[in-house]
């Protein structure tokens, strides 16, 4: 019996999108936003980072599919049908900026990490640029807004989003295999 595999891949989009993925685009140039899916800080438990992009064959995508191999801080891909992962290593100081952003220590980003976000946040055109801009500095505005929304006191030391889901940073909970065998497909008289 022939057996085909299929890959289903569940997208819930998480923080590091936001918050990650742009420090490492400042390095790698991260081209075809509109192809690329979602970021992992995992695969299983390898602690590189990912990025999942819907593969094109239009030759402007295969062209840059190729720098990015070439890059010095990749490390490989995975096919999943018509989706690509491409897994990179981190550099020293992205380590750093992970272990802030796994604590949900926005506000201690580098101002070089800060105005990356930025950066990337007005590359794609995001509307909650602003917002985002005012989590990374405990804007007291955003603070006070905060606190008559939820009816409670935030203290002026505490950031303003919360930690990481960090089973939404790890790619392999959101993949899953199916195997199918070719002869379910087969009518009887084609056998």
């Amino acid at each position: 019996m022939k057996e085909l595999n299929k890959s289903r891949i569940e997208i819930i989009l998480n923080k590091s999108l936001t918050y990650f993925l742009p420090m490492v685009d400042a390095q790698v140039d991260f081209r075809f936003l509109h192809l690329l899916k979602n970021c992992y800080l995992y695969d299983v438990d390898d602690g590189n980072f990912c990025v999942l992009y819907e593969w094109s064959s239009h030759p402007e995508f295969v062209k840059w599919e190729k720098e990015l191999m070439n890059h010095h801080l990749f490390l490989g891909h995975e096919d999943y049908d018509k989706m690509v992962l491409y897994k990179f290593r981190l550099s020293p100081n992205m380590r750093e900026a992970k272990e802030l952003f796994l604590n949900g220590k926005y506000s201690m980003f580098t101002d070089e990490h800060k105005n990356d976000i930025d950066n990337f946040l007005k590359k794609k055109n995001a509307s909650n640029r602003v917002k985002i801009r005012n989590i990374l500095s405990r804007d007291e505005a955003l603070r006070k807004e905060m606190e008559k929304s939820l009816g409670t006191k935030i203290d002026p030391n505490d950031e303003l989003s919360s930690k990481p889901n960090l089973h939404n940073e790890n790619f392999s909970n959101f993949r899953e295999e199916i195997k199918f065998n070719i002869e379910q497909f087969l009518n009887e008289g084609d056998k």
